[in-house]
């Protein structure tokens, strides 16, 4: 929990945007946790909350990622068109998508799902550790994705990323399978690369 304040607290104090972004969540979300378990190994492991390994709970996921990605792309809630620049490339489009999905997708939702909100499940209950990782997950996107006035970024991140972490909060508790959740933080972060305005 620590961690994750200090990369929201951080990443604004820096004024956020790159190379400050990137630099922050390697060194906080990977870093130290690294660090850490390699400190802590020799001792008393860390309990995590249950683990199914049920065939449908590898399956079963498919049917809410299915309807987000459609919703997404395809219905009224649809993402809107981003307003990035067009990559000229087939290879620097792909290239943008694998590194972006390693830096955002991969490394936050293992920080903050798979480490994080399990470790709180067991302590907290299942509801209050999706709610409270949600809410630090959304607070970290004020230092890329603020404008500056507080009140309005707080707003902003908290019905966005906030219902966005609800949601994978949810599938990773619900299933313990990190395909899903990895898919739909993925696709999120592609669609402004691949749906220019």
């Amino acid at each position: 929990m620590v961690l994750a304040l200090v990369f929201a607290v951080s990443l604004r104090s820096a004024g956020g945007g790159e190379p400050a972004h990137t630099l922050f969540k390697l060194s906080m979300l990977l870093g130290v946790p690294v660090a850490m378990f390699w400190v802590m190994r020799p001792g008393r492991p860390i309990p995590v909350a249950r683990d199914g390994t049920t065939p449908w709970q590898r399956v079963a996921p498919a049917i809410p990622v299915g309807t987000w990605l459609l919703l997404s792309y395809c219905g009224p809630l649809a993402i809107p068109p981003g307003d990035d620049a067009p990559i000229d490339s087939l290879g620097m489009l792909l290239a943008t998508i694998a590194v972006g999905f390693l830096l955002n997708a991969l490394l936050e939702e293992v920080f903050y799902r798979r480490w994080l909100q399990s470790r709180w499940e067991v302590l907290l209950g299942r509801l209050p550790a999706i709610v409270l990782t949600s809410a630090l997950w959304a607070s970290w996107h004020i230092g890329i994705q603020g404008t500056g006035a507080l009140h309005v970024d707080l707003a902003h991140v908290f019905v966005n990323q906030g219902v966005l972490g609800l949601f994978l909060g949810y599938l990773w508790s619900k299933y313990r399978a990190m395909w899903p959740i990895l898919v739909v933080h993925g696709a999120v972060n592609a669609l402004p690369l691949l749906l220019p305005a």
